[in-house]
């Protein structure tokens, strides 16, 4: 007809308001197109993270995921099978057993630095993570929390070396465990913080040092005695009673407190230095990678 603007027949479909057909297939391009620019961020991201870390693994899950037709909507996070979260101090002790684990397991994890000095884990978004205000503090999984450096231990070398299944060699690293809670956690653990780590402590605590210092002292000779005829602590072998102890007292002259008459401590200090994997107190996770 003369005037009539023929539209072909592949256009109709789209430009009918009513057509449910047309809607579904755009829909479809547009949930395709989402699918594609958020498998390529992945990638992006994964493969930048393998080249610093052995996570080829987690990578390939990651790239699976994100190429099948009924993956969830999630962050990247989601992405990563098992990984762990960690919210550390740098400075802490009892922070620095879970990240010398962790490394020496070749466990990846995100990490959180949480400065306690300026108050970061007394806020209402951290206290509803752990209602103490303290780290460690391990997310195992999306909203589930583990609190307690020791606590931490168990659960992630569960099923490794650095956890004994033996009964009477897991009752021996509790022991120890149960021990550098209440004598060099306290003492030296103490000393540390208030010492070396806030400004002013000494003066602040003047009144403690010497109990510290007595209570310390006497704590390191028991672990002295026991190292005298053994290379370790539990099970004739490292395990993560050695990274509790470890972690305290191989900072102790930060905490005034003098080495030099504990010779099978400082022997033992340089064999767990030895160990695979070693990782300092200054370490620091770059690029999500884990320590060779």
């Amino acid at each position: 007809m003369f005037g009539h603007h023929v539209v072909p027949p592949w256009r109709r479909r789209f430009l009918r308001p009513n057509n449910y057909e047309c809607t579904e297939q755009k829909l479809v391009i547009f949930i395709e197109l989402k699918k594609k620019l958020a498998f390529f961020v992945v990638l992006k991201s994964y493969l930048e993270s393998a080249m610093y870390s052995d996570r080829c693994g987690v990578v390939f899950c990651a790239l699976h995921e994100a190429c099948t037709e009924d993956a969830p909507r999630r962050s990247s996070r989601a992405f990563e099978p098992g990984m762990y979260t960690l919210y550390s101090m740098q400075r802490s002790g009892n922070c620095y057993k879970v990240r010398l684990a962790l490394a020496q397991l070749r466990i990846p994890f995100h990490l959180i630095e949480v400065d306690i000095l300026k108050g970061e884990n007394r806020t209402p978004e951290f206290r509803e993570m752990n209602s103490s205000g303290r780290v460690p503090l391990l997310e195992v999984s999306p909203g589930r929390y583990l609190p307690e450096s020791n606590a931490i231990l168990w659960y992630i070398a569960r099923g490794t070396p650095l956890a004994p299944e033996d009964q009477f060699d897991r009752a021996e690293a509790l022991r120890w465990m149960f021990f550098e809670q209440n004598s060099i956690e306290p003492s030296i653990g103490a000393a540390y913080f208030w010492l070396s780590l806030v400004r002013g402590g000494r003066e602040l605590k003047m009144h403690a040092i010497e109990s510290w210092s007595e209570a310390g002292y006497h704590a390191l000779g028991v672990m002295e005695e026991h190292l005298e005829t053994n290379r370790f602590f539990a099970a004739d072998r490292y395990t993560i009673a050695d990274i509790a102890l470890y972690a305290y007292t191989h900072i102790a002259n930060k905490a005034d407190f003098d080495l030099t008459g504990y010779p099978a401590i400082r022997t033992w200090l340089r064999r767990v230095c030895e160990q695979p994997r070693y990782v300092t107190m200054d370490w620091k996770l770059a690029a999500m990678a884990i320590a060779e």
